[in-house]
């Protein structure tokens, strides 16, 4: 999902990662790897493991908290593959 709506993509390739990290906000939960990428207020993209609490992302949302997550089992996680326009 973009600013624009939804671009297309060739599919899913599966990974298995034991890292994860839960950010909250005001209005909503995320879970996801450490080197995911959001996009924040200024137009830029920041990877998850270097965010931190009170930062605002692109709509609005204010981080609340961040907590570490160690599995002591893989999980599943997901990528996109070929996003059209790099998304």
């Amino acid at each position: 999902m973009t600013s624009k709506g939804w671009s297309r993509f060739e599919g899913l390739r599966t990974l298995k990662r034991k890292r994860l990290i839960k950010v909250k906000t005001n209005d909503c939960e995320l879970i996801c790897t450490p080197d995911h990428k959001l996009k924040m207020n200024d137009d830029t993209f920041k990877e998850v493991k270097y965010l931190n609490v009170n930062e605002i992302l692109y709509n609005n949302q204010i981080i609340k908290e961040i907590t570490k997550i160690n599995n002591e089992n893989y999980i599943n996680v997901y990528d996109v593959v070929n996003v059209e326009y790099n998304n």
